[in-house]
């Protein structure tokens, strides 16, 4: 988005950026946003459910949705904390991982443009 400043006259001068970069936060900027909740929090949460306090006394103590607490449930419902920090580790490095092989098949495609584009294509 591009602004253009004015003088005291209202002559233009010349054009600036409004600085974007620096309202990014940290969590965008690393990929996806962190929760309000940590490991812990989340495990001792379904641990309450599991010892038998209701769904319903549970999601107003903490200020969450019943959904939320089903979602927990079904992903992350027999684990422990070290293990969700495991599998948050490897859904991360699984997410890199997919974004470079993504890259890789963009450039395989260009070079494979560029050669039928030579001549040197597939006949």
């Amino acid at each position: 988005m591009t602004f253009i400043r004015t003088g005291l006259m209202g002559c233009d001068l010349t054009p600036w950026r409004y600085p974007t970069d620096e309202l990014v936060s940290a969590e965008r900027k690393a990929g996806m946003k962190r929760g309000r909740f940590s490991e812990e929090q989340i495990i001792g949460i379904l641990k309450e459910a599991e010892s038998g306090v209701k769904v319903a006394e549970l999601s107003r103590r903490h200020g969450i949705s019943d959904a939320t607490l089903y979602n927990w449930r079904s992903r992350y419902g027999g684990l422990e904390v070290s293990e969700v920090r495991r599998m948050r580790q490897l859904e991360e490095e699984n997410r890199r991982l997919k974004a470079i092989v993504a890259d890789q098949a963009l450039d395989i495609r260009a070079l494979k443009d560029v050669l039928a584009k030579n001549g040197y294509g597939p006949r």
